[in-house]
């Protein structure tokens, strides 16, 4: 059965900055460039998500936040901006057996693996609300980054859902 937990808070950056002006960034991350359109970067710290063509949300220790901002803005310079979206969204993983099944009632991606796999990204909905999702490994495992006051009704959506798939599960087996 699938399993709902939330992540532990990681620290968010948002990142606007042309990919062709990125060079000190991503010198600064140790990355050999930017993640493009839909993709995640895993970099030491966390994780770097595209958004869009010039946006980027970077994800890591939040012990460390005030470090790794200034490193980031001192990366960014003035060709671009840094803000800190830490209170932005929690972060949730949706894991194991049947997982897939329950995005599938939850989002319109396709949660194939050679469709949306590990290194992915998008911004969609998810139970009808607006929500970053990426999968994290092959277990299968998915990341979901929703705004805190959509939290409560995320979490009860999945326990249904989860709960549903078990079911049907159950049903199917006999």
């Amino acid at each position: 059965m699938a399993d709902w937990n939330a992540v532990p808070r990681r620290a968010q950056l948002g990142i606007r900055i042309a990919a062709a002006d990125a060079g000190p960034l991503t010198a600064t991350l140790g990355v050999a460039a930017l993640p493009g359109a839909g993709q995640r970067l895993a970099w030491t710290g966390g994780d770097l998500l595209w958004l869009g063509p010039t946006e980027y949300l970077l994800l890591g220790s939040f012990a460390e936040r005030s470090e790794w901002k200034g490193a980031v803005s001192a990366g960014v310079g003035d060709r671009g901006a840094v803000i800190d979206l830490s209170a932005s969204r929690l972060e949730f993983e949706l894991s194991g057996p049947g997982c897939r099944e329950v995005l599938r009632a939850s989002t319109a991606i396709d949660t194939d693996p050679s469709i949306f796999g590990v290194g992915q990204v998008a911004s969609t909905l998810v139970a009808r609300i607006p929500a970053v999702i990426f999968p994290v490994d092959d277990r299968p495992g998915y990341r979901i980054l929703v705004r805190p006051s959509f939290a409560s009704y995320l979490t009860d959506w999945m326990t249904d859902a989860i709960r549903g798939v078990a079911g049907l599960a159950r049903v199917t087996d006999r």
